[in-house]
């Protein structure tokens, strides 16, 4: 895989998470962890961000277009030209809350879309891309070209 290569949104396998993140510093994006073995709904997935991605201060995220709204200030307020949110073990949500789950995907990637295109606030270019990291086989081993022989 190149960076080219890269979707909005990559399903990633847990057993090639450290190649993901070798590769992410390699490739000089900010790598935001979202820590998500705990989270199993909205509420759990709204904590867990407000603690694990960049929010702006004194701003939480207590419902979903609170949590639109301070993901993107917070990702706007960066510096760094490449971002990318990864989400360890969404799995666990996706098997226990399939609505919130999806739309939780619909608004990191309307946060990603709204970065990536320069909204207003945006200071600088900027491409955000998602990473789902789960372990099950719908999720892909990360391969990049040094990992394919």
């Amino acid at each position: 895989m190149k960076i080219s290569d890269l979707e909005l949104i990559n399903c990633v396998n847990q057993s090639t998470l450290e190649a993901l993140s070798v590769t992410l510093l390699a490739w000089d994006f900010r790598a935001f962890y979202l820590q998500g073995e705990s989270i199993i709904d909205k509420k759990t997935l709204l904590a867990k961000v407000e603690k694990d991605l960049p929010m702006p201060v004194g701003l939480r995220p207590h419902n979903w277009d609170a949590f639109v709204d301070c993901l993107r200030g917070g990702l706007s307020s960066l510096a760094q030209e490449r971002v990318a949110i990864v989400w360890i073990d969404a799995h666990v949500m996706l098997g226990s809350d399939l609505q919130d789950f999806l739309i939780a995907i619909r608004s990191l990637t309307d946060v990603a879309r709204y970065i990536n295109t320069g909204g207003s606030g945006v200071s600088h270019e900027m491409q955000v891309h998602i990473f789902l990291v789960g372990n099950s086989s719908s999720f892909r081993p990360f391969l990049t070209e040094s990992t394919v022989s």
